[in-house]
């Protein structure tokens, strides 16, 4: 059994979560971008309102989820609680570290005030099943073209 709690991240936090060989993008081989881009938009959520929470144990990070808002400009035109990422490091994933910061996360956002939480999540992700056991249901569906 891990111990470990969660708490939201200081700026040492980030920097480890920015500076990671272990992240999201390095499993995310449809993602068309660089780990450079990536630390600048999570800067940018950052900047504008977004947090991360972090599971840590024995003074080390296990995992962690990024919090924000993002806007439905398709639908409803309103501000909803969002996830950014979630992630948990491999040597400690399947020991629920993902299922506490998803609590937690979903708890925070919906401290916040938000009626609505809503992910993005790739086809091949093994996440998509915790979203799913979670309550989180598909609403749209993205495709692409190779030309």
């Amino acid at each position: 059994m891990i111990i470990f709690n969660i708490k939201e991240a200081n700026q040492t936090d980030i920097e480890f979560i920015f500076n990671s060989p272990d992240n999201t993008l390095a499993e995310e081989p449809l993602l068309p971008t660089n780990i450079d881009k990536m630390i600048k938009l999570n800067q940018f959520i950052l900047q504008n309102g977004g947090y991360y929470l972090i599971a840590k144990g024995n003074n080390q990070i296990y995992g962690w989820i990024l919090l924000g808002e993002n806007m439905d400009y398709y639908i409803e035109k309103e501000t909803i609680g969002y996830i950014f990422d979630l992630y948990v490091l491999p040597p400690k994933r399947k020991t629920g570290i993902g299922t506490k910061l998803l609590k937690a996360g979903i708890n925070s956002l919906k401290e916040k005030g938000y009626n609505e939480i809503r992910l993005n999540v790739f086809v091949n992700n093994p996440a998509k099943y915790l979203y799913k056991k979670m309550g989180f249901s598909e609403r749209q569906t993205l495709m692409s073209l190779k030309i």
